[in-house]
């Protein structure tokens, strides 16, 4: 013998697509970070990322002035403080390596074609 159990019908919605906002900023923050063995250029949407984009780098690599007088042991955690304290404070205290880091217009007349694989000369 079969027995048939009706089920309830159930409707679910669809859920509608909602449109992402797309768009380019018209300002991004580039750093730039070099030292003897790397030279990377970075884009930022804030200069509070770019900073601890950067205070990652310092952390990585604070064993560098860990021994000296008047640092810490360990990396501040605030960003700026730790990057202030690594490269000093006009960014002279490590004469191979060091940052730039500055505001850029990103205009819409510019050529948006991806450089592709490496090496490139820029």
């Amino acid at each position: 013998m079969t027995t048939h159990i009706q089920l309830p019908t159930i409707t679910v919605p669809i859920p509608q697509e909602t449109p992402v906002p797309y768009g380019v900023p018209d300002k991004a923050w580039v750093l730039r970070r070099w030292d003897r063995h790397d030279d990377v250029v970075t884009l930022h949407t804030t200069e509070d990322a770019a900073f601890a984009d950067l205070a990652e780098y310092v952390h990585l690599s604070w064993s560098n002035i860990a021994h000296q007088d008047d640092v810490p042991d360990q990396p501040p955690s605030d960003p700026r403080e730790a990057v202030r304290f690594y490269y000093g404070e006009d960014r002279d205290s490590r004469p191979d390596e060091g940052y730039n880091l500055y505001l850029e217009t990103v205009s819409g007349d510019t050529d948006t074609t991806a450089a592709g694989p490496g090496p490139h000369t820029w």
